[in-house]
């Protein structure tokens, strides 16, 4: 009996020492869990980001406006005597050479004074013929020869005033151009300075525009532009004209340019963007989507130095295209972050893995971090 005690005694004890072992293990285990993850969490991740090295080169800056294409010249050809219209030679639409015919007006009785002022200075020169005959044998005057010369160029004056009035009945056109409007009809009487025809010349054609006073000094007759039409052209001319007046209204100035136009495709009246070469910056090309905002709203881009440190920069957009945006407010070379600006911060330690843009060579893109 006494030996069974003994042996239980001894399991209850083998069993309670047992497991005092285990916990004091199991405190020692966690313990010794809790101490790693605490030194794994004074440690700082370092962000990874990707880059390009971003090198200013010389960019032109523009200044735009709208306009429209505009005629070179835009006349009324009006006649010079009353009279009815007899014949129409030409129609709207019509392309006309110089000096072509449009409309030809009643003769009248301009004929007949034309054959009276003619018979009468061949009379009239006759008579002073005689008188000079006469004057070289002395037998007449110089007051008489003096009368008689002055009554010849006076015929004479009568003819040419006859001959000018007859042209008259036939009206042509000032220069080559374009036939845009013909308000008469053949048989309508018309008034010395009826409108027999509307002309445009449109070779060269105008882009017109009004730049504002604030931009005025970066525009002088002579400078290049380009004009996109709304019909899909796309010209290059050279500003005429600008005005030295601004509008009352607007405050701006009215800016023409000629654009040859010897095909006569282009017409009158369309609309157009208008960009002027206002100088030269020196520029970074930069992707859109590389652009952030800090958290003043200020506009700008994310750059690493050379510790691999974040800097935030303020840029100004100065030209955009088809390749990008180009921005000033940077150093002649900065390494531009392109992906992952948004997750970092100015400050910040990060890991940068630089990629080339089109036309750097490997080695200016594997610049040492």
């Amino acid at each position: 009996m006494q030996a069974k005690y003994w042996v239980s005694t001894s399991i209850v004890m083998l069993i309670l020492a047992w497991l005092l072992a285990g916990h004091f293990l199991s405190v020692g285990t966690t313990a010794q869990a809790l101490t790693v993850p605490e030194a794994e969490t004074q440690t700082q991740r370092i962000e990874r980001v990707r880059g390009v090295l971003s090198r200013a080169q010389p960019r032109r800056t523009h200044m735009s406006i709208s306009g429209r294409t505009a005629p070179n010249r835009v006349v009324n050809v009006r006649t010079e005597i009353a009279a009815r219209i007899v014949k129409l030679y030409v129609e709207k639409g019509d392309r006309v050479a110089a000096d072509q015919p449009l409309c030809k007006l009643a003769t009248g009785s301009r004929n007949t004074s034309l054959s009276k002022a003619i018979a009468l200075e061949r009379q009239t020169l006759l008579e002073h013929r005689g008188m000079m005959d006469l004057s070289e044998r002395g037998l007449q005057s110089e007051i008489a020869i003096a009368r008689s010369r002055t009554r010849l160029e006076s015929a004479q004056h009568d003819v040419s005033f006859a001959r000018l009035q007859l042209s008259r009945v036939e009206v042509k056109s000032p220069f080559a151009g374009i036939v845009e409007n013909q308000p008469v009809e053949e048989g309508d009487v018309v008034a010395i300075g009826g409108i027999c025809a509307t002309m445009l010349d449109l070779d060269p054609i105008l882009i017109v525009g009004r730049v504002a006073e604030k931009d005025i000094g970066f525009i002088q007759p002579g400078q290049e532009l380009t004009a996109h039409l709304l019909t899909g052209e796309a010209l290059t001319g050279r500003i005429s004209f600008v005005s030295h007046a601004a509008d009352d209204t607007t405050r701006s100035y009215l800016v023409e340019a000629e654009v040859p136009n010897t095909e006569g495709k282009l017409r009158a009246g369309i609309t157009a963007e208008i960009q002027f070469i206002t100088g030269t910056k020196v520029a970074h090309q930069v992707d859109p989507a590389a652009l952030v905002l800090n958290d003043s709203g200020d506009l700008g881009v994310r750059t690493v130095d050379d510790k691999n440190i974040v800097g935030f920069h303020t840029v100004s957009i100065v030209s955009e295209g088809a390749e990008g945006l180009w921005v000033t407010g940077l150093a002649p070379e900065v390494r531009l972050i392109t992906v992952g600006q948004e997750m970092v911060g100015a400050g910040q330690e990060v890991e940068l893995v630089l990629s080339s843009l089109p036309g750097q060579s490997a080695t200016d893109s594997n610049v040492s971090d």
